[in-house]
């Protein structure tokens, strides 16, 4: 037992240095390939979405930096405030534009830094809930997924809000396992700010509930460790949710006061008809995911329940098949007011339950 746990070790230590590489290697590509025509100007598929943040950061610029008052460009004479998510993203952008002049390429850059940052978290996540290998091919599918890319170049908060909430989610499972304070500020400001910035990515709230009640079930019922549990979840609720309420109810006051009367996402959460979710399917299955992902998908998640009740170890490796993430959450998202913002929102869907 001893020789083998010897060999083992020089093994196990060369598959994570391998691992190591790999996970170089594909976030090396996967922001090369966002890099591609960064200057492009805002004419690509979502180009209505991006002009209006553009035309936020550029009113910031030049008509002065009023956190609070976003403007956009189609209120006519008005002054054109309008209540948005938190404008975080617009207002750095005209930062930047007092340095740099007002390029394309600065708004871009935004989704490419925050994807950038969270792909190793994303990888850290998907080790942390199952292994390496499974780790490095949920990272490679989740990262060249043609709709992420499209996603991950583009100026809206879509990206960078689902960069924080993986990071968020990441942290918060850290937090868990050791109850250390660090790791449970790190979650709460990230996915605080990720609500913030796009306030459908509230649908973090389902994985989070899901850990929670599988760890209070763990735990013994005179655990010493629940009141520090029940404490740290109503400090983290108080932390995650309190800025967007405060934030989301002074856009609605905006939006309320001011011409042309309009809140981002006003349409809210609603069912449509049977062909508007099978337009969705067709385009998830074939430019979104692509054909060979989706059906590798779709075997992870329906395959898996199948296997429950005839191979355990057979369901086990159904779990930890690499694509099993890519529709797992695609079905309980659901929150937009039209066809293409539900369309990119498709990224969240891809990573946020792995």
């Amino acid at each position: 037992m001893r020789s083998r746990s010897l060999h083992r070790a020089p093994q196990t230590s060369e598959a994570a240095r391998c691992r190591a590489k790999l996970l170089v290697a594909i976030w090396t590509f996967a922001v090369v390939v966002r890099l591609i025509l960064i200057d492009q100007p805002y004419v690509d598929h979502w180009s209505w979405r991006q002009s209006d943040v553009a035309a936020i950061a550029r009113n910031f610029f030049e008509y002065g930096f009023r956190f609070g008052y976003p403007q956009i460009d189609w209120a006519g004479g008005s002054a054109g405030y309008v209540g948005t998510e938190f404008p975080i993203l617009p207002f750095l952008a005209a930062i930047c534009y007092k340095f740099a002049g007002i390029h394309e390429w600065i708004g871009r850059s935004q989704s490419v830094i925050f994807f950038a940052i969270s792909l190793p978290f994303f990888f850290l996540l998907v080790r942390e809930i199952f292994d390496g290998t499974t780790a490095i091919w949920a990272t490679f599918f989740y990262a060249f997924a043609p709709l992420n890319i499209f996603a991950g170049r583009s100026f809206m908060p879509d990206v960078p809000s689902l960069s924080l909430g993986i990071i968020g989610l990441y942290f918060f499972l850290r937090w868990l396992r050791d109850l250390k304070m660090t790791p449970f500020y790190l979650a709460a400001i990230a996915i605080s700010l990720s609500i913030l910035i796009k306030v459908t990515s509230i649908v973090i709230a389902a994985p989070i509930l899901y850990i929670l009640v599988e760890r209070l079930c763990q735990m013994p019922g005179v655990s010493q460790k629940r009141p520090t549990m029940y404490r740290g979840i109503a400090l983290f609720a108080a932390i995650t949710l309190l800025p967007a309420a405060v934030w989301y109810w002074h856009a609605h006051q905006i939006a309320e006061r001011f011409y042309p009367h309009h809140f981002f996402g006003a349409g809210g959460v609603r069912l449509e008809s049977f062909s508007w979710y099978w337009d969705i399917a067709q385009q998830t299955a074939t430019s979104s995911l692509t054909p060979i992902l989706a059906i590798l998908a779709l075997i992870g998640l329906c395959g898996a329940p199948v296997a429950h009740f005839l191979n355990r170890k057979f369901l086990r490796a159904l779990q930890s098949w690499p694509c099993r993430s890519c529709l797992q959450v695609h079905l309980q998202f659901w929150p937009s007011c039209t066809y293409d913002l539900f369309m990119n929102h498709q990224p969240h869907n891809f990573a946020m339950l792995v």
